[in-house]
């Protein structure tokens, strides 16, 4: 079936015809492939298909892999034992100092 065929819903020349409802069609070649109900007034209604067939590509390029290593992901636990030294020392001066 060709573009025009398809448009006007004329399927008096199809390539196959498929009646069993449950049609594996291959899609070997590239470009449009139409397909469209035999009824032309289910035609007209919208029960039609194009499927643009595209050709495969090459597997995409290998990603540029920089020798020098990524850096280390941020530590939270560094972080938290700055805090927790900053507290001892805070509580240990406010002791100191009540003491005093």
């Amino acid at each position: 079936m060709d573009k025009w065929e398809y448009y006007h819903c004329d399927s008096r020349h199809p390539v196959s015809v498929f009646k069993d409802g449950n049609t594996v069609v291959n899609l070997e070649r590239s470009g449009p492939v139409y397909f469209v109900s035999g009824d032309p007034d289910h035609c007209k209604n919208g029960q039609r298909l194009t499927v643009e067939v595209i050709t495969p590509h090459r597997s995409p390029p290998q990603p540029y892999m920089d020798a020098s290593p990524a850096p280390a992901p941020f530590s939270s636990a560094g972080s938290f034992s700055i805090v927790q030294k900053l507290v001892f020392l805070y509580v240990f001066v406010i002791a100191v100092s009540i003491n005093i």
